[in-house]
């Protein structure tokens, strides 16, 4: 009715013109493909609904948004080192692949300020150079006060100068942070020659694309952890492998949870600077079965990396509002335990400068976990690619 269309309209949504065909005839129609949402004084307005979107996910976030009282939360992204976040056009794609959720905001604490107060959870994602020992101290004092960290990490990494056929070592200095916390990265690199996707690869002939062992893919998926149960597998490459403390596994009320796993079949070893599949396919004598754990979220009571330690000074002319602050020695416990996840890889989420959906599903699903906030995890996961189990051949 006329009616229904002027409500449609107050909303902002707007007719789409569609073609409608019949039996015997088409035509063009005007259709309102939009829905709002409306309680007591608050709306959400989705103004069109897209064909094969997930339908359930978007009304669901609605409905969260317009039924909470609760603000945004805000996501910091550790900069300055390299990181994710400091290629050009990544933080604006971040904000609208949380916006809708999350704030999102780059944080730098290099210069000695603390991380904002308004900040939720840190994401570290792939630096690619020395974290200055102050930014450590900032993200231990954090985790210190309940905050919550995810960190991918690179051993190895591609060679920024000779991007395709070679790798090389990428050094952050923050192994020891992690492994105080109980989380040790190894510095080999993952190899699966059974299990792998192709890369590009160098030949006299021009780019090819061929499988590549360091491009290892996985099924082995914790389907008992809300990030990871609906997830079909991922694709890591330049992986290194992590091994969990046993003196975190013995703590009493920690909870500790392997969410990524190798194929049997992978294997790992040191050094890597040549990426040529031909030769990453040969196996060489030192190299170390798998299984291997690649990721894991840990919910435990920490102690301070920097007990008995002089607080580290600002890299640069310390900026307003830096100085002295009471230091925290040790964690809460309870339901207000920090969260800290690692994953030994900080390449998966980009892939020939594009974000992979499966990777972004996993980041999402991620920085809920981070803030506490697993309603929409499972119903987002539904739209996850799913892998080919592996087929015997017929006899």
């Amino acid at each position: 009715t006329e009616e229904d269309k002027d409500e449609a309209s107050g909303f902002g949504i707007n007719p789409v013109q569609t073609t409608y065909r019949g039996a015997t005839r088409a035509e063009v129609r005007a259709v309102y493909m939009g829905v709002a949402f409306v309680y007591q004084d608050k709306q959400e307005v989705l103004e069109r609904l897209q064909p094969g979107a997930n339908l359930e996910y978007e009304f669901t976030q609605a409905i969260k948004r317009v039924t909470s009282d609760e603000g945004k939360k805000t996501i910091g992204f550790l900069g300055g080192h390299g990181e994710l976040i400091d290629m050009d056009g990544v933080e604006r794609a971040f904000g609208q692949l949380f916006g809708e959720l999350y704030e999102i905001k780059k944080v730098e604490v290099d210069a000695g300020l603390p991380v904002p107060e308004e900040i939720d959870a840190i994401l570290v994602i792939n630096p690619q150079s020395m974290v200055p020992d102050r930014a450590k101290y900032e993200l231990d004092q954090f985790l210190m006060r309940g905050g919550a960290v995810g960190f991918f990490l690179a051993a190895h990494a591609q060679d920024r100068r000779f991007p395709i056929g070679r790798a090389q070592p990428v050094i952050t200095g923050l192994e020891p942070l992690l492994s105080h916390y109980g989380v040790r990265l190894k510095r080999d690199v993952i190899l699966d020659r059974t299990n792998n996707t192709q890369m590009l690869l160098p030949t006299v002939q021009g780019l090819v694309i061929a499988n590549n062992p360091v491009a290892f893919v996985t099924r082995d998926l914790n389907r008992d952890h809300i990030i990871t149960k609906d997830l079909g597998g991922l694709s890591l490459p330049f992986s290194s492998p992590l091994e969990v403390t046993e003196e975190l596994k013995a703590q009493e009320g920690a909870v500790v949870e392997t969410l990524i796993r190798t194929a049997p079949e992978a294997t790992s070893r040191g050094a890597l600077t040549d990426t040529n599949p031909e030769k990453l396919f040969e196996r060489e004598p030192d190299e170390v079965d798998g299984p291997f754990d690649v990721a894991v979220a840990v919910q435990a009571e920490l102690k301070s990396y920097f007990t008995g330690k002089a607080v580290p000074g600002p890299t640069s002319q310390p900026a307003d509002g830096a100085g002295p602050r009471e230091r925290v020695e040790e964690s809460p416990g309870g339901e207000h335990k920090p969260r800290l996840f690692v994953i030994g890889n900080g390449e998966f989420l980009v892939h020939q400068g594009r974000l992979q959906r499966s990777s972004i599903l996993f980041l999402q699903n991620l920085v809920d976990w981070l803030v506490a906030d697993d309603d929409l995890i499972g119903i987002r996961s539904k739209g996850s690619p799913r892998m080919l189990d592996t087929v015997e051949p017929a006899r």
